[in-house]
């Protein structure tokens, strides 16, 4: 492509057939339960005419939606009902990634997706359009160019090896095991409703606990795995790419000096296993879903650990974390009683009722006392749980100062050790309620720009004046001249 304004374009013709498509499927779902549940033929018809409508507005809509180039930014006009016109400077631009769909397969096309360094719209294009892949990489190199002053490296994979690789069997370990551990409980629960309600034939009881078991397990499950089959990851220069999808490829590549902060992430049944897995938060690369992009999918911890070393060097550094002080473990002790004390307080009654309730008929004696303890036993439980979750908090958070760096220790059952760069803290909050003040700790809150957006990361309770260095130290940053706002556009 040369330097001259290319343009414009409007996506490939098989962007109305995937529409279409889609439409027709969810209009017929309608159509069927409508029609199932006693409608008339007379519904049927209005679907078909329903159908032709949005034909109608589907081919309005590509045939009005345009993108040009320009030697500075690229324009994406909309004519149709409305004019819209959005012009987007390529200095904004933080990744151009490269999804290909089953539609896309069929027709030998890939989908574009031009992101930009944004909270509002960070997991969202802010453009997307297909094109056959030679125009495709024609545009996207057109558009590094002007970005980064290079080219895409979409034509090099097949000269790089994955830093990290990983087999179909691993793939679906990581979709099991590295979803969040209450998800799991809760899916633990519904499974064992369905179960029950299988002895007590409850057919209700056990389709809602099938359905719920799926939205809460199935589903995620699935899609964690159709996501990063096949994925692959290495790093070329300064710059690092990510692929990875069984059904819907996805490709995307971004500077080292985008990134915000890394994660080790330990999910509950992965920490039994000794894996971790270990995230990025970088702004506007993310085209495909709310994910915080994965630098590699669960493996030994020692292994996550050395690829920092390996693939980011300049996020291995040391920096000393200090525990939590004494206070902090009296804060949440206090905190703890207090919430005991309002629990007992409004769980009295119901104990009280359900235990004194009388024998029902049909219900065995058994089951009879399993319900009238049940709210005992579970307000018991709760209160409990208020002060191991107390004491597990002070044991395990950490938190520590580096000279241009930050990390933290936190979660309980999900553990993550997440290392973050002054210079891309947008706030930074100091707080603590009436208790914390008393014995002089707080909370320190770091706001900063993710891939979904803004992002916080909230500490553990530590003395006041400690946290207090981490404002102090971002703003001495910008006195003294180490912040530097061409590396930190975002």
């Amino acid at each position: 492509m040369s330097d001259d304004v290319k343009g414009p374009y409007i996506n490939h013709p098989m962007v109305i057939v995937k529409n279409l498509t889609i439409t027709v499927l969810v209009l017929a779902i309608i159509a069927f339960g409508m029609v199932s549940d006693g409608g008339s033929y007379m519904i049927a018809v209005g679907m078909v005419a329903l159908i032709a409508l949005m034909a109608f507005f589907i081919v309005m809509f590509w045939k009005t939606t345009s993108i040009e180039f320009g030697d500075q930014d690229f324009t994406v006009r909309r004519n149709f009902i409305s004019r819209k016109t959005k012009v987007v400077p390529y200095y904004r631009v933080a990744s151009v990634n490269i999804t290909r769909n089953i539609f896309d397969r069929i027709a030998g096309t890939e989908t574009l997706s031009f992101n930009v360094n944004s909270s509002v719209n960070a997991a969202t294009p802010e453009a997307c359009f297909s094109f056959k892949k030679e125009l495709a990489d024609e545009i996207r190199d057109y558009v590094y160019s002007r970005t980064f002053h290079t080219g895409s490296e979409v034509d090099c994979d097949e000269e790089h090896e994955s830093v990290v690789s990983f087999t179909p069997a691993q793939v679906v370990v990581h979709s099991i095991i590295s979803q969040p551990t209450w998800q799991i409980v809760w899916a633990g629960i519904f499974l064992a409703i369905a179960v029950v309600s299988i002895f007590m034939n409850s057919s209700g009881g056990l389709m809602v606990g099938i359905l719920m078991f799926a939205v809460q397990e199935i589903i995620p499950v699935v899609s964690v795995l159709l996501r990063y089959f096949g994925f692959r990851m290495y790093r070329d220069e300064d710059t690092i790419c990510l692929q990875y999808g069984a059904l819907h490829n996805y490709r995307t590549e971004f500077d080292v000096a985008k990134i915000n902060a890394i994660r080790l992430r330990r999910p509950l049944l992965a920490r039994m296993m000794h894996r971790s897995c270990l995230e990025a938060e970088v702004v506007g690369i993310d085209a495909t879903s709310t994910a915080t992009p994965m630098l590699c999918l669960l493996m030994p911890d020692a292994e996550a650990e050395a690829l920092i070393k390996k693939v980011l060097p300049e996020f291995d550094c040391e920096i000393p974390e200090v525990s939590p002080p004494k206070a902090a473990w009296k804060t949440m002790l206090c905190q703890a009683a207090v919430f005991d004390a309002i629990l007992v307080t409004v769980a009295a009654w119901p104990c009280w009722t359900i235990w004194h309730m009388d024998m029902v008929e049909g219900v065995g004696d058994v089951l009879m006392a399993m319900i009238r303890a049940a709210p005992v036993v579970l307000t018991i439980l709760t209160a409990a749980y208020a002060f191991w979750r107390g004491w597990r908090s002070y044991l395990l958070r950490r938190i520590g100062l580096g000279e241009d760096k930050m990390v933290m220790r936190n979660g309980l059952l999900d553990r993550e050790w997440v290392m973050i760069q002054y210079d891309r803290i947008q706030i930074s909050k100091i707080s603590g309620d009436l208790i914390s003040r008393h014995f002089g700790v707080s909370h320190c809150t770091v706001c900063l720009l993710s891939t979904t957006g803004s992002k916080s990361i909230k500490s553990g309770y530590f003395p006041t004046e400690y946290l207090e260095e981490v404002p102090a130290i971002v703003q001495a940053r910008i006195d003294d001249g180490r912040y530097d706002p061409e590396k930190n556009p975002i």
